[in-house]
């Protein structure tokens, strides 16, 4: 070995020796998290992205914290403002928001800010030119050129409208008692158009020609006027009126009223214009005592609001050509989609198989042809959600869930093609809660749709075209998700040439991106976990939140361009001075074998000669919260906060439950006791003190588990249920009835409770009241209308008549959620007393029996 090495390596050496003094000392110098500490850590939430991605907006906020956050990405110039809210970026160089009682005007370059009346309201026109200023204290507007002096101010504007594909601005005029309507361009001097001139009619909607070609309006009704719709073409400089009670389809009793239901909008050739209406005085039901008919659909309260749908919103088309009206809606079938349409529409009825026992209602849905009215029927007993039947951009093809896989409906061939068939096997799917997850958007000319199986995303062709793989997940177990750009319509157009990707595997998250058609690139992939993803409106480049376990949330920040992953800002950058937890993570199997894990959080500063006790926190699936840092705080929605709890020499075990249908009880028990049995095994935690916690149906999954073993010491429940069988025949807020959640959804029954009656009983908590031997601590609001706090009341009194000792809290104006701090303040004291009572020897809280 030569001379300088053996030198080099003593030197190491030496400078370890002493060096490790000071690192000791560094270590020990880490301050402990106590209560007083808990006010200095806040939340950080992603917001916006501007325009090109120069510019990034989050929020940070505690108790004691609520600030508005503008940082520059390519740069170092930051803005933060105390009580900023609702940032919208103008540009890219350009932000308005408001702060208390003002709005601000930011210019971001050289930070110069103009303060305006809160009732202010800022846009930008498509090419970012002109900025759009109402005042609406003052009813005033101003037109403002970006990037020169030109502009225009206009006085009494009651509204505006404006229209991307034209570049025009549509603006109502209020002047004393009448209304009227100016279009003006945006181009040099403001050339306008007067649409409508002074009349004593109120303008109630405005909409525009797709191609930017029209524009029509809605007047008010009268005492004699159901209301009026006009036209005017800009290119012929044509006008036309209708009178819908000219038409002998439409309603006498009906007015023109705007629905966000039913919007006013041109058909996607320009022909037609649809708009809504309803009875102009409602129907009033006499009835007393009320009726509530086994037949009803709905509960009462939805069945006397809507009177048979007569009391409902409608829409009808009026032919601009023709000028006739069509009425699409009525009773008999209430409901309409038209979005994307052009001759046909659909049409649908949700009562027609009567009350729902199934998460998603099954319908049948008709194609209704504008031009004869006749109905043809498309699906029978569709069954997924109507907000998965999405039109393509031209509205030819329409794409629907049915039956376990993915359909297109081509509208003009009247033809159907089964997506699913075409690239994948059906145990490849990627499944969500509710059904198969969407097709993701069209390629420019409409011959392919963009879908995902389990891993990958597929760009499969409509004719017999072999499906494209865009991404290469399955091969290494990862799966792929696209990350829309700046989404302005439910399946749009997906731009092949940048394309952003979330990626997920185990515990591993990650992003990647693809220019050019090109390779995946992956940009970040590692252990962590992020709650929200952003890419700019021009899709070139991305921002996320990431944090671990053991730091808190930061925002990375990546562009397409200079191909550089920067971290923008890092929150709570204390963190570094405070004693922290260690989290591992703990495999169990439940009794069919079936491989599980659970996040185990050990107690700050722990040592394995000593023993500690622990809590088990429960709802469903945790794993996935495994990276989660959680911020020390009082105030929290459920009581129970796991920083605060490893603070104070507690284990946190989160187990993954999975269910058998037909026993969501028993299959739960399984598992939560499976999983602390094998904690206890792989640290130094106390048998005889173990906590169990959950809410909503963590708090139903704790109330029965302690029905079922003895193995927890104390135990809190949080809003859950404690008869099914109670649960099954009450509504939801009156307006639905809540068989499907038993039969369909959460709570994994399967039949009905009167196919399965012991079954309902068999998984009930208060069904096995008698077991309980373990202090439990009961605690709901007294307006939730999810799950009755009479729940909670009725497995008190069952433990109550028992003798077996519990408390029970209710909280007087809280919903499902613990929402007023002084209420989340309390419940986390009261969870924290009743623990350190039963599993710690702390001294009864005074408050407790």
């Amino acid at each position: 070995m030569k001379l300088h090495s053996i030198k080099h390596i003593l030197y190491t050496l030496l400078s370890v020796i002493f060096l490790l003094p000071t690192i000791t000392r560094a270590q020990k110098t880490l301050k402990p998290i106590t209560e007083s500490d808990y006010h200095l850590w806040y939340d950080l939430h992603l917001s916006k992205l501007s325009l090109n991605g120069s510019w990034v907006s989050y929020t940070l906020s505690n108790l004691e914290i609520d600030s508005l956050c503008i940082q520059e990405t390519k740069g170092t110039k930051s803005y933060r403002f105390k009580d900023g809210y609702g940032l919208q970026f103008l540009g890219d160089h350009k932000a308005a928001f408001g702060i208390k009682n003002q709005m601000v005007y930011l210019d971001l370059t050289s930070g110069h800010m103009t303060y305006y009346p809160k009732k202010t309201e800022f846009a930008i026109s498509d090419d970012q030119t002109y900025i759009f200023r109402l005042e609406k204290d003052t009813n005033k507007l101003s037109i403002i050129h970006d990037r020169d002096s030109d502009s225009l101010t206009i006085s009494n504007v009651n509204k505006y409208s404006y229209d991307e594909t034209s570049d025009r601005l549509a603006i109502i005029i209020k002047d004393s008692n009448t209304y009227s309507m100016e279009v003006i361009a945006l181009k040099k001097g403001f050339p306008k158009i007067t649409i409508l001139a002074p009349q004593k009619r109120p303008i109630l909607q405005i909409g525009w020609h797709p191609k930017g070609k029209a524009l029509a309006y809605a007047l008010t009704s009268s005492e004699n006027s159901a209301g009026f719709l006009g036209y005017y073409h800009f290119e012929n400089k044509t006008e036309k009126h209708f009178d819908p009670l000219i038409s002998n389809n439409f309603p006498k009793s009906h007015i023109l009223e705007p629905s966000w239901e039913y919007p006013f909008m041109f058909s996607l050739d320009g022909s037609k214009i649809f708009f809504a209406h309803k009875r102009r005085e409602a129907v009033q039901s006499s009835e007393i005592p009320q009726v509530w008919k086994y037949t009803d659909p709905f509960p009462y309260k939805i069945m006397n609001a809507t009177q048979g749908w007569k009391n409902t919103s409608h829409v009808s088309v009026w032919d601009v050509k023709k000028n006739k009206s069509l009425r699409i809606t009525d009773e008999e079938f209430p409901q309409a989609i038209y979005k994307n349409a052009n001759n046909q529409v659909l049409v649908y009825n949700q009562s027609t198989y009567g009350f729902k026992t199934h998460y998603r209602n099954r319908i049948d849905l008709y194609g209704m042809n504008l031009v004869t009215g006749k109905r043809t029927l498309l699906i029978k007993k569709y069954d997924h959600s109507i907000n998965q039947l999405k039109r393509s951009p031209s509205g030819r093809f329409l794409l629907y869930g049915h039956q376990g896989q993915w359909w297109c409906y081509d509208m003009k061939k009247q033809k159907k093609i089964n997506l699913t068939a075409k690239y994948s096997s059906p145990e490849s799917y990627k499944i969500m809660m509710n059904g198969l997850e969407s097709p993701v958007g069209w390629n420019e000319n409409e011959t392919a749709v963009f879908m995902y199986d389990k891993y990958d995303l597929w760009k499969v062709f409509l004719d017999d075209k072999t499906p494209v793989r865009i991404t290469r997940g399955k091969e290494k177990g990862i799966t792929y998700s696209l990350i829309n750009p700046h989404i302005k319509s439910e399946t749009p157009y997906v731009n092949e040439q940048a394309l952003f990707f979330s990626m997920t595997k185990g515990l591993l998250r990650g992003y990647a991106y693809s220019k050019n058609k090109k390779n995946i690139h992956t940009i970040d992939f590692k252990s962590f976990y992020t709650e929200r993803s952003i890419s700019s409106p021009d899709g070139k480049s991305i921002a996320y939140t990431t944090e671990t376990n053991k730091r808190p949330t930061a925002i990375k920040y990546f562009s397409i361009q200079n191909k550089k992953l920067k971290t923008l800002v890092q929150s709570n950058p204390h963190y570094k001075t405070y004693q922290w937890y260690h989290t591992d993570t703990i495999t169990y199997s439940n009794k069919h074998g079936k491989r599980l894990i659970g996040t185990l959080r050990y107690p700050i500063g722990y040592q394995k000669d000593s023993l500690y006790p622990m809590i088990v926190n429960i709802y469903e699936k945790k794993s996935q919260f495994y990276n989660d840092y959680i911020n020390p705080s009082q105030y929290n929605h459920s009581g129970v906060n796991a920083s605060n709890l490893t603070s104070k020499g507690y284990f946190v075990f989160l187990p993954d439950i999975v269910y058998e249908v037909g026993e969501p009880g028993f299959s739960a028990v399984d598992c939560i006791v499976s999983g602390t049995k094998a904690a206890i095994k792989t640290a130094a935690i106390d048998p005889k003190r173990i906590g169990l916690t959950g809410y909503s149906f963590g708090g139903y999954e704790t109330m029965f588990t302690i029905t079922q073993t003895h193995l927890f010491t104390a135990a809190a429940a949080g809003a859950g249920i404690s008869s099914f069988n109670w649960n099954y025949v009450t509504t939801e807020q009156q307006i639905a009835y809540r068989y499907y959640m038993h039969e369909d959804y959460q709570f994994r029954l399967k039949n009905s409770l009167y196919d399965d009656y012991q079954g309902y009983l068999d998984n009930s908590p208060l069904y096995h009241a008698k077991n309980v031997q373990t202090p439990l601590l009961l605690y709901a609001g007294d307006k939730d209308d999810h799950v009755s706090y009479k729940q909670s009341i009725a497995f008190h009194l069952a433990l109550k008549r028992l003798h077996r000792e519990n408390a029970l809290l209710i909280y007087p104006g809280e919903t499902h959620s613990i929402i007023a701090p002084t209420h989340q303040r309390d419940i986390t004291r009261k969870i924290e007393q009743w623990f350190g009572h039963y599993l710690k020897d702390e001294s009864k809280a005074g408050w407790t029996p």
